[in-house]
């Protein structure tokens, strides 16, 4: 339900319009690397050995800020509600 079909109301659009801008809003916090590692994932749809590979981190390296940033964003969305 994130993303509106082509049967939705104008305002069922506008909410998701709504929700994808506060997920990109909460990632503009986020420290650096988390930052990266998460418009690199989401923004560029780079796996994880390409992440690794485009940063020179290892790849545990990028799992552990995917997950921290995942995790910080689902509770800085959670308190703004």
């Amino acid at each position: 339900d994130w993303l509106a079909d082509e049967k939705s109301s104008p305002e069922s659009v506008a909410e998701a319009r709504q929700r994808v801008a506060e997920v990109w809003n909460v990632a503009a916090e986020l420290p650096e690397r988390q930052r990266t590692v998460f418009l690199l994932r989401f923004g560029e749809d780079m796996d994880l050995a390409e992440i690794a590979a485009a940063t020179g981190m290892q790849i545990g390296t990028v799992k552990s800020h995917l997950f921290r940033a995942l995790n910080a964003m689902r509770q800085r969305i959670e308190e703004r509600r």
